[in-house]
């Protein structure tokens, strides 16, 4: 994973973990099944934990969605699963089916949780919008960039990023704009009928 997708060879995997190549190839057909191995062992459980957590009793569903943030930014942000984010950003273009792997296995599961809070939200009257949850990714975007960001210069300069200050106002930032629409539809309909 250090040195990308594209550099990283079997020849170096099997050194690394003090085999010989060809026992590799008695697990895994190529790179390719070797890292849908390495996403579906290290994220995928991660993410069906993070995603089908039963919701704590008496928690808002803005605790909920800050508690998956929190446990997404300490278990994947702030780990080597981080790195995998970061090359899936990085080298995906290049290498489609790796970037369709993890979105299948990755994405639609993670998207599928937050949908389903902010469903649960929608029907307690926490929130407001109901398209929100045809776009649970609004609610994701700001773990997925600190996650990015924590491999761009700030931290190569030695300057650490609060991943919770990114996320934290944006979630009140997007629950405030949930309500506002909902308000500026309702006056807006009694002032034009």
């Amino acid at each position: 994973i250090a040195r990308g997708f594209a550099a990283t060879r079997l020849d170096d995997v099997a050194r690394r973990a003090g085999v010989a190549k060809g026992t590799i190839y008695l697990h895994f057909k190529d790179k390719e099944s070797m890292f849908e191995e390495l996403i579906r062992t290290a994220i995928v459980p991660l993410v069906v934990r993070l995603s089908s957590s039963p919701p704590p009793p008496g928690a808002s569903v803005r605790d909920m969605v800050e508690g998956f943030a929190e446990n997404f930014i300490k278990e994947v942000a702030t780990t080597r699963r981080g790195d995998i984010v970061r090359l899936i950003v990085a080298e995906g273009p290049r290498f489609p089916a790796v970037a369709d792997f993890y979105y299948r296995e990755v994405v639609t599961r993670g998207l599928a949780g937050m949908r389903a809070l902010i469903e649960l939200g929608i029907a307690r009257g926490e929130i407001k919008q109901k398209n929100l949850a045809r776009f649970p990714q609004i609610l994701v975007a700001p773990a997925l960039i600190a996650v990015i960001w924590q491999l761009g210069l700030l931290v190569v300069l030695g300057y650490g990023i609060d991943p919770m200050s990114i996320l934290v106002p944006f979630l009140i930032f997007s629950i405030a704009v949930s309500h506002s629409v909902q308000m500026v539809s309702a006056h807006g309909a009694e002032v034009f009928t």
